[in-house]
């Protein structure tokens, strides 16, 4: 067996910090202990609309902290937190908007205090010791190489190879952040990865191989197989855009660098491509960067977020926006070097700076009369390129457009390849009958198993099973006493 090695978590950590990363761990990896904490906190502070508001959130985050015993500080800015996880662009957060929003704020929380690098462990073996043989490479960049490898059942795999000689503590931090991402993001139109692992030279990211390049080469590689770009053939390729960013933020995931080499062809046959995201670096679902600046690119990045320097959702349907728009009209910015003469990139085009890019972008009307005569296509861009972030539509509303409408397998919500993508909180969770408000012992059981693992003395499960109901429940609330946290049972007992 190969050794296996965790990133270096913060060592100078204080018990208090130690307690708050081990609890925070729990609760992520048995997620059905928090949904059950999250909604019964919820059901607390909800008046019967079934969502809540920015008072409404800042209740439940104060019933919420009691319960799990982590400080208010965990759930940052709850202002922004609104406007993050609110995908469907109500001014309110439903019950799955809330669990999501405080799923990835416990990991950020996490994180900030040191223990979240201890989450991916990275194997240590070299590409053949891992049983891949590699063929050829496939390119570079500037983070590393990309090779077509296959495995001993001759299945191909794309790895891709970065050196750790060039790799900064937070860019390993990144790299992890990736691969969770494309993990719970998994889906027919967001890359796939399998395996993360190390020598002594390079980190090694396995996913799926793409061949068809990506839509900076989309119309060159079209044309060079004859294929008939019709209005069908473009709604096709731009509907899978939109599918994929629609089920991004169903998963509460932003991408927030959405741009055309960052979606990718999946085969040689552009008669019928397959589109599929790639690149989740700066995705998140919180973007904030550590010296205030926001992730992404300038003359994608929308002008709320250049002013306010801070994603939300809406954002990336301005980049995708941006760059169906390129794509389609052959004005993809220069890859090389270039002046202010330079064609391509409807907001980099005539500038020199990237102040020039952000005041283009917030002033500059994209080139709508390039386009052919094609009314819904028009509606749609017109639409997705809105300045004004509150009259812009939502993923899901794009997805809702006339020029969708004729296509003959109408737009249909994606679903993940595998169960640890974030669905949240299913119709079926929330009508449980543990989870009305009357019932609450299974979430009491649930905190209770939780807290056990955590090295609280409870009654053993065979005491359990012969004290009554509302025995086991109060020696619960007594082995939560004794680590100071009564409020769990109190909390959901109310």
């Amino acid at each position: 067996m190969q050794p296996t090695y965790s990133v270096p978590v913060q060592q100078n950590m204080s018990p208090e910090a130690r307690k708050i990363i081990d609890t925070i761990s729990e609760l992520l990896q048995d997620r059905s202990v928090l949904k059950r904490a999250v909604v019964q906190c919820f059901k607390r502070v909800d008046k019967g609309d079934e969502s809540i508001d920015l008072n409404g959130l800042m209740q439940f985050r104060n019933v919420l902290v009691s319960v799990l015993q982590v400080p208010n500080e965990a759930f940052g800015d709850l202002q922004n937190a609104v406007e993050c996880f609110d995908f469907d662009d109500s001014g309110l957060l439903d019950v799955n908007e809330v669990y999501k929003l405080v799923k990835f704020h416990l990991r950020d929380y996490r994180k900030q205090l040191g223990g979240d690098t201890s989450i991916v462990h990275v194997p240590c073996k070299s590409i053949q010791q891992a049983g891949f043989v590699v063929h050829k490479e496939l390119g570079r960049g500037s983070q590393g190489v990309a090779k077509l490898a296959v495995d001993a059942s001759g299945r191909e795999f794309c790895i891709k190879c970065l050196p750790k000689s060039s790799m900064s503590a937070s860019g390993i931090s990144e790299m992890q952040d990736e691969f969770m991402a494309l993990k719970n993001l998994a889906c027919e139109e967001v890359a796939q990865v399998f395996e993360l692992f190390m020598d002594q030279q390079f980190y090694y990211m396995v996913g799926e191989p793409y061949y068809g390049g990506d839509l900076m080469t989309l119309t060159e590689r079209a044309v060079a197989q004859r294929v008939p770009m019709t209005e069908s053939w473009w709604r096709d390729i731009f509907l899978q855009c939109c599918e994929g960013l629609d089920f991004m933020h169903d998963q509460a995931m932003m991408h927030c660098d959405i741009k055309e080499p960052n979606i990718m062809v999946k085969t040689n046959n552009f008669f019928k491509p397959e589109i599929v995201y790639i690149d989740f670096g700066v995705c998140r679902a919180m973007v904030v960067a550590p010296n205030g600046m926001p992730g992404g690119t300038p003359g994608y990045m929308p002008p709320e977020t250049i002013d306010r320097r801070r994603w939300v959702p809406k954002g990336d349907v301005f980049c995708l926006g941006v760059t169906m728009i390129q794509v389609f009209l052959g004005k993809m910015p220069p890859t090389g070097p270039r002046t202010t003469s330079t064609p391509g990139g409807i907001f980099v085009e005539g500038c020199q700076t990237v102040q020039d890019m952000f005041d283009a972008t917030k002033t500059r009307q994209p080139p709508f009369h390039l386009l052919p005569n094609m009314p819904g296509l028009h509606e749609l861009l017109t639409a997705m390129l809105q300045k004004d972030v509150a009259v812009r539509p939502t993923a899901s509303n794009v997805l809702g457009f006339q020029w969708f409408a004729v296509v003959e397998s109408p737009p249909s919500k994606l679903r993940a390849r595998i169960d640890r993508a974030t669905t949240g909180i299913s119709k079926s969770f929330l009508e449980r009958a543990s989870l009305s408000g009357e019932e609450v012992s299974p979430a009491v059981r649930a905190l209770r198993r939780l807290q056990r693992k955590l090295g609280v003395n409870f009654v053993s499960s065979a005491d359990a099973d012969e004290s009554s109901e509302e025995e086991a429940e109060s020696q619960t609330e007594s082995g939560f006493r004794r680590v100071g946290w009564s409020s769990l049972s109190t909390a959901f007992a109310a």
